[in-house]
């Protein structure tokens, strides 16, 4: 019997979900999800990927992209999405998930669950944002697979970090950071 935290609405939108997850894979033999319960029962993590989503998956499983929206729900849950693009370079949906922490053995959960719904076939790259627990599980799970960081999350923390430098190095350092950031293979940057 599975518990649920029932004194908030967590609990009770929790139970939904779980219960919408059952039907849809009742009347759909594609359809696969995946829940994990703590200790005592209560719901932790949900999974899930309909049968379009992994044949996707199996056609375009060169590259994944796992994004994880940090807690901007209003269960205040991190929300995930395993992602893809297809031949006509059109972004694909490969699986689901909610999330009530972003541990390493959350993911590591996560991940094994992936690997099940997808018939164990592993991405060739994964990319990510900078969190180390994600990193961890993807040695662990994904261990043949390239894992990269998310260009975006890159120049986000580089921009951040600009601005100490630019104050103390203030006459070459733009100049010389966009000359090294749109460079190919070679450093201009001074001594």
């Amino acid at each position: 019997m599975i518990l649920f935290d029932t004194g908030d609405n967590i609990g009770q939108e929790f139970i939904s979900v779980i219960k919408y997850l059952q039907e849809k894979a009742e009347s759909n033999s594609d359809y696969f999800f995946a829940y994990e319960v703590d200790h005592v029962g209560i719901l932790k993590s949900v999974f899930w990927a309909d049968g379009r989503a992994i044949s996707f998956y199996l056609i375009f499983c060169d590259l994944i992209i796992f994004d994880t929206t940090y807690k901007t729900n209003h269960l205040n849950l991190p929300f995930a999405l395993f992602s893809g693009v297809n031949h006509h370079r059109q972004v694909i949906l490969f699986g689901y998930t909610l999330l009530t922490d972003e541990q390493r053995g959350t993911f590591v959960w996560l991940f094994n669950k992936w690997l099940k719904c997808m018939y164990g076939v592993t991405p060739k790259v994964i990319i990510t944002d900078q969190d180390a627990q994600i990193g961890d599980a993807i040695k662990i799970i994904f261990s043949n697979s390239r894992h990269r960081y998310c260009f975006w999350h890159v120049r986000k923390y580089i921009a951040e970090q600009q601005i100490p430098l630019m104050n103390k190095y203030e006459d070459y350092f733009v100049i010389d950071f966009n000359l090294w950031y749109s460079s190919c293979d070679v450093c201009t940057c001074r001594e």
